[in-house]
């Protein structure tokens, strides 16, 4: 085994074990019967709770700082923002994808997003065709060699998650989050106004909540097509948001998690 994964392992067990501190927390909702490979729109408002700016002198690779990551049968793929590598010089977010027919990673640069302002964020996805817009517009675009449908195969129990599984470096808030079953046009996406459901929504969470995340509370979106509600873990925190409340995957309050 390479000596990477083997570390990754290691570390992967300590944190299950509570032997390495969670620093973020993470969001999940159920994927069977909300999540549709032949098309869709996976999209929210999001605020960094970290200066970007920083990464680029760092010249670190943020590979851990996931926003939402989906997994399926034969594959899946991974939303998350980064510097280095392909943007030596800038940030911006990446789309890393896995499965058979080896689909194509996209990423679009997003200088100068800055620390504590609100963006939007949309996947788009329409048979082999994957779009990534910022703030209401195009940034990025992928033909894939094969559809979603055929290089994931179907969705399993597995959920759709917001915020990286190392609970490390996602140190983020996020607001009016929505999952359609459609590909989205430029007009119709969130970026425009506080979203309401139509007949393509699968899934709207405005985190109009009054709990504290405990990991077994579920929030209580205005529309859940399948299944219960969102799932925050306790790492997680309902503050001020873009309408209304929004979901912090890190305390606020306190600054509380690793940003660097």
């Amino acid at each position: 085994m390479p000596r990477r994964a083997t570390l990754l392992s290691v570390f992967l067990t300590l944190l299950a074990a509570g032997a390495v501190r969670a620093d973020t927390g993470r969001l999940t909702y159920p994927a069977q019967d909300n999540l549709d490979l032949k098309a869709g729109t996976l999209e929210c408002w999001v605020k960094l709770g970290f200066d970007p700016e920083e990464m680029i002198s760092a010249r670190e690779y943020r590979g851990l700082a996931t926003l939402f990551a989906l997994k399926a049968e034969k594959g899946g793929l991974n939303v998350f923002m980064f510097s280095g590598a392909m943007f030596k010089d800038t940030y911006g977010w990446s789309c890393s994808i896995g499965g058979e027919g080896k689909p194509l990673p996209f990423a679009a640069r997003c200088r100068p997003w800055k620390q504590d302002e609100w963006h939007h964020i949309a996947l788009v996805w329409d048979g082999q065709k994957m779009m990534l817009y910022l703030d209401g517009k195009k940034a990025s675009e992928r033909v894939q060699p094969v559809t979603l449908e055929t290089s994931f195969g179907r969705m399993t129990e597995e959920p759709i998650r917001f915020g990286d599984k190392w609970g490390k470096r996602a140190k983020y808030v996020i607001d009016d989050l929505r999952l359609s079953a459609v590909a989205r046009k430029p007009e119709e996406l969130g970026f425009h106004g506080r979203l309401k459901p139509d007949p393509f929504t699968r899934i709207l969470d405005g985190f109009e909540a009054d709990f504290a995340p405990d990991g077994k509370t579920r929030t209580k979106p205005e529309v859940m097509f399948s299944g219960e509600g969102g799932l925050p873990d306790k790492m997680c925190e309902f503050v001020e948001g873009k309408f209304g409340k929004g979901l912090a995957f890190y305390r606020v309050e306190t600054g509380k998690g690793d940003a660097k």
